[in-house]
């Protein structure tokens, strides 16, 4: 089954998460938007990820289980398997 989301990178998860076009906009512009994505849902209540779980599900979404897995040593516990 072929994914419905576009991008594999940072695009994916923005677009799974709800962020307006303002802030991707502002995304694009950065050195690193994985880490201001992160910094956004960290910081938003009305965020569509706000845990660990929910990222997982979303690298998931757009096949990135590589990241998954090279993130689990950083991670540790809050990835459950």
């Amino acid at each position: 089954m072929e994914s419905i989301i576009p991008f594999r990178d940072w695009r994916g998860l923005a677009e799974l998460s709800g962020v307006s076009s303002e802030k991707l906009s502002f995304l694009e512009t950065k050195d690193d938007p994985v880490k201001e994505l992160v910094k956004m849902w960290c910081q938003s209540n009305d965020s569509g990820c706000k845990y660990f779980s929910d990222l997982k599900a979303f690298l998931a979404i757009i096949d990135r289980f590589d990241v998954v897995d090279d993130s689990k040593p950083f991670i540790g516990t809050f990835f459950s398997y």
